[in-house]
């Protein structure tokens, strides 16, 4: 669904990282940030706004180090896109 070309799939998927993100083991836990990371990074707005909202399910169950490194300048980068949803 993530890499989907239709972005109402990519929608979709950003809700689905917290439910597995936990139990995958840390290889594909790697896996999913990257994947995550790219949704933050798209080019709809619509998807890009559905990341951030769903990072408040996902954050719990990352690692402090890996939250440092990689999901908050994410989050920055989020918080500051003007766009509409």
């Amino acid at each position: 669904l993530a890499e989907n070309d239709w972005f109402s799939c990519r929608i979709s998927a950003c809700g689905l990282f917290a439910v597995c993100y936990n139990d995958a083991p840390p290889a594909i836990k790697t896996d999913l940030r990257a994947s995550f990371t790219k949704l933050c990074a798209d080019e709809m707005p619509m998807v890009r706004s559905a990341a951030f909202e769903e990072m408040k399910s996902l954050v719990p169950l990352m690692d402090k180090a890996v939250l440092k490194t990689e999901i908050i300048p994410v989050f920055v980068t989020l918080s500051q896109d003007d766009q509409e949803a």
